[in-house]
């Protein structure tokens, strides 16, 4: 997340339009305020315009990541749209199939401490296969991780690292990776066992490298 601040006038507005027009990926947040509507300011484009009853109803329900008073006006951030933007992921998506959903989201929080923004995207089945809710995060993210417990040849790592070759190749900001155990048989033992199945840390590695493809 990127907070832009400066005295009014300063060129923020200015900022923000340039660098959303040069990468797709960003969105920005739009404020709440009590100053009247300007011409040609379109409502939710610019800002909410609210009045300061309501304005304070959002304070007091804790609706705003922050407020103040500029100008004899009220301005604040709504904290849903922010929060709900920084859920969705931004930067990757993570297709882990069965438990391996539980180990992309472990290795997601902690990518986040890194600013990797990872979508996690659990099909929870393989047939049907949610194709449209993979294509449309692979759309948004640019870059694809597939995470599968089964053997690297022919699993579902596979198919849908295929998928987003065949369907979204253009919207690829780099080559799928799949996250996968080595070609051999499952080895019997707690920590051999451990070593075979990809877990949180394998996934973050791959993100990594990922992250680092153009």
């Amino acid at each position: 997340m990127l907070v832009l601040s400066s005295p009014s006038g300063a060129g923020k507005t200015t900022i923000s339009r340039l660098l959303l027009a040069r990468d797709d990926a960003l969105t920005m947040s739009v404020s709440a305020t009590t100053r009247p509507m300007r011409p040609g300011e379109v409502e939710g484009r610019d800002y909410y315009f609210v009045d300061p009853t309501e304005f304070n109803l959002m304070v007091n329900r804790q609706e705003l990541l922050e407020h103040a008073k500029v100008f004899d006006n009220y301005y604040g951030t709504p904290r849903d749209p922010v929060e709900t933007s920084m859920r969705e992921g931004k930067d990757i998506t993570i297709v882990a199939i069965g438990r391996m959903a539980l180990f992309a989201a472990k290795a997601a929080e902690a990518l986040a401490e890194e600013g990797i923004d990872c979508e996690v995207v659990d099909p929870r089945t393989t047939s049907p296969l949610d194709s449209e809710a993979i294509l449309a995060s692979v759309r948004k993210t640019g870059r694809l991780i597939v995470v599968d417990e089964a053997y690297p040849r022919c699993n579902m790592a596979t198919d849908i690292a295929a998928l987003a070759a065949q369907e979204a190749f253009r919207d690829l900001r780099a080559a799928p990776r799949m996250v996968s155990p080595p070609h051999t048989s499952v080895p019997f033992g707690g920590p051999l066992e451990d070593a075979y199945v990809p877990g949180p840390d394998r996934i973050a590695d791959a993100v990594r490298a990922a992250m680092t493809d153009k």
